[in-house]
């Protein structure tokens, strides 16, 4: 995924399943682009628990615009405000982007926990979508209108969501390039990939079956009136997958591996991403699909949250010692 064409690659991390560390990959990667490889990256937490909002703000920020001030700091709800009221468009300025500064060196849009507040005038809006209905495309493409507006001032967009396969999932990856994954390991992840893959497919074709009815209406030309999506990346956009929170044991050699039944686990994720999610893997990655695979991190990672700072950011001033 380069940025040589200016145009910011926008990322979706998701799943499902709770707990398999999505704000955690996705916070830190983006610091590591941001800090280590000089990109401009901007996060967007479209999970209504705004669990990155607080990693990355901070706790002070997070209470002033939630409690004492609220309403004072804009968040996604004000760019979402006019769906709330049935409009089919979003209200969007610069300033509601957080600049910070932050131990991250990201922008971010705040999340709010009111979010979940438009998932039913989405699902109104997708009942309509398969007939053409230029209203419920536009209000399903939201999150497309909102990184259309973004696109140019960064290389990256990352966007954190909640584990859920509901419309607000659905409209941010319609925005999206490309998704990532992230897995813990068990049986129950396993099982959620052939719910995400069912779900995946069937909703693209509906979302394209609305697409040609728009046209076969005689209303084709208002899809380059609107910031409507006529095709969606996505279809080959899944970039592969993390794995997280085994447990260890310790070899002959000293060396820390998983233990035998973690690594029965581990040893079929390969095979059965491949089975549920390799339609959507694109022919140039189909050999790395495994990111990263990422061992207990025990106390850093509450320690990087109390600090809000990402885990390669960690200083003695934080709490860390020899051990960790």
């Amino acid at each position: 995924m380069n940025c040589e064409n200016k145009m910011a690659k926008v990322v979706s991390f998701f799943n499902n399943k709770g707990g398999v560390g999505k704000t955690t990959t996705s916070t830190n990667v983006a610091a590591g682009l941001a800090q280590k490889f000089g990109k401009k990256v901007l996060y967007l937490d479209l999970d209504p628990q705004c669990n990155s909002t607080l990693l990355i703000t901070g706790e002070e920020k997070v209470t002033d615009c939630y409690w004492i001030n609220p309403g004072a700091t804009q968040t996604i709800l004000n760019v979402v405000a006019p769906l709330l009221e049935d409009e089919p468009t979003i209200a969007f300025d610069q300033g509601m982007i957080n600049t910070g500064p932050n131990r991250f060196g990201v922008h971010v849009l705040m999340g709010h926990p009111k979010l979940s507040a438009i998932e039913d005038r989405l699902g109104d809006a997708w009942v309509k979508l398969a007939g053409g209905e230029i209203g419920a495309l536009r209000k399903t493409n939201w999150c497309h209108a909102l990184v259309s507006e973004l696109r140019d001032s960064y290389d990256y967009i990352f966007i954190d969501l909640g584990p859920s396969l509901g419309s607000l999932n659905r409209s941010a990856l319609i925005a999206s390039d490309f998704f990532v994954t992230p897995m813990s390991i068990d049986i129950f992840s396993i099982i959620g990939l052939r719910n995400i893959s069912d779900w995946l497919t069937q909703w693209i074709k509906r979302y394209e079956r609305g697409i040609e009815n728009l046209v076969l209406n005689d209303q084709g030309e208002l899809l380059n009136k609107y910031p409507v999506r006529q095709s969606l990346p996505i279809r080959t956009g899944c970039i592969g997958y993390t794995t997280q929170s085994y447990a260890t044991r310790k070899n002959k050699d000293g060396e820390r591996r998983p233990t035998h039944a973690f690594e029965n686990i581990l040893n079929q994720f390969s095979d059965e991403f491949f089975l549920n999610l390799g339609g959507f893997v694109p022919n140039t990655v189909r050999d790395s699909v495994i990111l990263g695979e990422i061992p207990n991190m025990f106390s850093l990672a509450p320690l990087a949250q109390k600090n809000s700072t990402p885990i390669r950011g960690l200083k003695a001033s934080d709490g860390i010692f020899g051990a960790h």
